[in-house]
């Protein structure tokens, strides 16, 4: 009796064993990388890869015959492949991101982060598409060397869900900071969006929050580009925005304890006066 008792309370640890297994998701893997060629080759599911203090230049990666990568071809190549690949743009090439779940990229050091950046006028710094679950923190992100005018923007997510953007440093010369479209569960938080030249973001078919956040000394076009969206900005600030604020298409943007400088705040009441779907809290 009391080895039959024994193989059931076996048999019993060994369930709770893959029943608690199977709820904890799979494995993450925890990567330690120092330069561009060990970043991009630890782009991966189920990965957290912590940047050492440094400038990630893709491009350099990228232009480098000895590395072999992909070429992104086409709509159906964004619908069906799953990993990184090389996107041909006007001036260059972009690294883009398909089908991964579960990746983190931070910095190691808070206060000395890393810098991930890209050359091509006309590349997205980085390109996110179909993917689920990504973190990003405490990053700096934009194009090198010089500022100019261009139409690649610095963070782009496409078709993406569970996306946790926090104390990231989006910079121009990216047309917007951040381009994001037909995506899920996405929070923007603690963040910084400058010097870019059409714009902040263009938001797209998302609802979606952005909070304690900052944008500066971005200009040229509209702000920020809603289209078929709700968007929450909680205890954000804005200041020295040179164009009009926000036109939200079949939209709405809700600001609660935000603060604007003169010029803003003129500006985003002047559209709640036309009857826009703006809302002040």
């Amino acid at each position: 009796m009391r080895n039959k008792f024994a193989m059931l309370a076996v048999t019993a640890a060994l369930l709770c064993l893959f029943v608690c297994a199977a709820w904890a998701g799979p494995a993450v893997n925890k990567v330690y990388a120092g330069n561009v060629d060990s970043f991009i080759k630890a782009i991966k599911s189920n990965t957290t890869i912590v940047l050492k203090p440094g400038t990630y230049n893709i491009s350099e990666w990228l232009n480098n015959e000895n590395n072999k990568i992909t070429l992104a071809e086409g709509e159906h190549f964004v619908d069906t492949h799953t990993g990184i690949a090389k996107d041909s743009v006007h001036d260059g090439v972009q690294l883009d991101i398909y089908g991964l779940e579960n990746l983190s990229i931070v910095s190691e050091q808070a206060k000395d982060p890393a810098r991930i950046v890209c050359e091509p006028r006309y590349a997205q710094v980085l390109y996110f598409a179909r993917c689920k679950n990504i973190r990003l923190e405490n990053v700096v992100m934009g194009h090198t060397p010089e500022k100019g005018h261009c139409s690649g923007n610095v963070l782009s997510l496409f078709k993406c869900s569970g996306v946790s953007v926090k104390g990231a440093d989006l910079y121009g010369c990216g047309a917007y900071g951040l381009e994001i479209g037909r995506c899920e569960d996405v929070k923007i938080e603690g963040c910084k969006v400058h010097d870019c030249t059409y714009g902040c973001a263009m938001i797209y078919d998302t609802n979606m929050t952005i909070a304690d956040s900052s944008f500066y000394d971005c200009k040229e076009f509209t702000m920020f580009e809603l289209s078929n969206s709700q968007v929450n900005f909680n205890k954000c600030s804005f200041r020295n925005l040179q164009g009009g604020f926000v036109a939200p298409i079949e939209s709405k943007a809700v600001f609660s304890g935000c603060s604007f400088d003169a010029k803003t705040k003129e500006e985003v009441f002047d559209n709640i006066e036309y009857g826009k779907n703006i809302f002040v809290k």
